[in-house]
């Protein structure tokens, strides 16, 4: 909280914890349904690089 670091996970447990105590500062929850870590990465990476 104090460095204002924003958490990416799709772990159910990190959205709750963000709902009820409003931690971490930031929060992106994912869900993209039964996808690998890799294979999550990769889309991220893919998508980061597209233009808006």
């Amino acid at each position: 909280m104090q460095e204002k670091r924003m958490v990416i996970t799709k772990d159910p447990d990190f959205l709750n914890t963000y709902i009820v105590k409003n931690q971490p500062y930031k929060l992106i929850y994912l869900t993209t349904g039964n996808l690998r870590n890799r294979a999550l990465l990769d889309l991220l990476v893919t998508t980061a690089d597209q233009p808006s």
